[in-house]
């Protein structure tokens, strides 16, 4: 399926839900607090009264937040049944057929693995989804997953050194995704479920205008 074409379900169509009452993310910037109520409100997270902001994200937490982003108001299942993704996706290795007949845990990861394998955003025959996910590797997850394309914002970044990353990552500061503080990205930090969901978010934004 056309990357296009995902980003555009996800403009289109997005899943809104209550936003949450959080207890635990006072002490965080206002614009960060929205953002994260944003990404809630649009079933990107599901968590009720404790948000647990600076935890850090699996590889498993960024495949779901990616694929409910891209389902948009339909489920990872509902979306994978209905562009017959199945039939064209080979499973990553540790994310097996098996795991459609497991907890609920274990089958939404299936669907939504299906999802980003399709858009690009893990390119490995493995997922790893019990593994922390890096900065400079979420940018990469990003750009493919959503096509995103170089803005106009001139940001200088001085701490990426690979090629591949530093493109991803100059994409996303070109876009305002990524806001780094001076010329900062860390690319080797974990991700927060903070960050997580400002940058969806933010690449939500992006895609609507």
């Amino acid at each position: 399926m056309k990357k296009i074409l995902l980003a555009a379900l996800l403009i289109a169509s997005p899943m809104t839900v209550s936003a949450a009452s959080f207890t635990d993310i006072g002490q965080l910037a206002p614009k960060t607090q929205a953002e994260i109520n944003e990404a809630v409100t649009l079933g990107l997270f599901k968590d009720a009264t404790a948000f647990n902001p600076q935890r850090a994200m699996s590889r498993g937490q960024v495949t779901l937040t990616i694929a409910r982003a891209i389902a948009g108001d339909q489920t990872p299942q509902q979306f994978v049944e209905h562009f017959g993704l199945e039939r064209q996706v080979t499973p990553f290795m540790d994310v097996p057929v098996t795991f459609k007949t497991g907890n609920a845990g274990e089958r939404e990861l299936y669907f939504a693995s299906l999802i980003v394998k399709d858009a690009g955003a893990f390119t490995q025959p493995k997922l790893q989804q019990g593994q922390p996910i890096k900065r400079g590797q979420l940018a990469k997850v990003l750009v493919n997953a959503f096509d995103l394309k170089q803005g106009t914002n001139k940001v200088v970044i001085t701490d990426v050194v690979g090629a591949e990353e530093r493109v991803n990552t100059q994409i996303l500061a070109s876009l305002g995704i990524t806001q780094p503080q001076g010329t900062k990205f860390k690319p080797a930090g974990q991700v927060t479920r903070a960050q997580m969901a400002s940058f969806v978010v933010r690449t939500f934004s992006v895609l609507n205008k």
